[in-house]
């Protein structure tokens, strides 16, 4: 019954980030939640606190206005201490106005006792970092600048590599 519910949950929150509700969204997660966004781009990142993680949507709903999410399936494991939640989704939206952009992606929630402490979104990095590209020709400078929180923090790989492994 927990997993049919937070199930409906995230569900739930996906139609909020449809309609950018981005603080409706961050109710569901602790102040000093982890945000995780593969790749080496603008949209890339590895934050912590739900103030930069909102800065991170309100980027992603600048270079992407009209961003759109479908959520094909939701996975649901773990007690409410200790829950892995993990969604495959369709992501949509037009660059510039002219361009389709369309990826797969999947997310991991790590949740406790219905909060979540960890949020890791894998789409694919390759199309990302060509959106990003395409909308810097473009003349959008935003797209061209490092990830949210990422001018000074290198590469992602030491967050990526913990994701999964049981730890917190």
């Amino acid at each position: 019954m927990i997993s049919f519910i937070v199930a409906r949950i995230v569900r739930r929150t996906y139609e909020q980030l449809n309609r950018q509700e981005v603080d409706a969204a961050l109710k569901g997660f602790k102040p000093d939640a982890r945000f995780i966004f593969s790749g080496t781009h603008a949209l890339g990142t590895d934050i912590r606190g739900t103030d930069m993680i909102k800065r991170w949507f309100e980027r992603a709903y600048r270079l992407v206005p009209d961003v759109h999410f479908d959520v094909h399936d939701v996975l649901v494991r773990g007690g409410p201490w200790n829950m892995r939640v993990v969604s495959y989704f369709t992501v949509t939206g037009t660059l510039a106005g002219e361009r389709e952009y369309r990826n797969k992606g999947m997310q991991m929630l790590h949740l406790k006792w219905g909060k979540v402490v960890e949020d890791f979104i894998l789409e694919d990095t390759q199309r990302v970092a060509e959106g990003m590209s395409y909308l810097a020709q473009k003349g959008v400078s935003e797209a061209a600048q490092p990830g949210i929180g990422m001018a000074d923090a290198g590469a992602l790989a030491p967050a990526q590599e913990r994701i999964g492994s049981g730890s917190q």
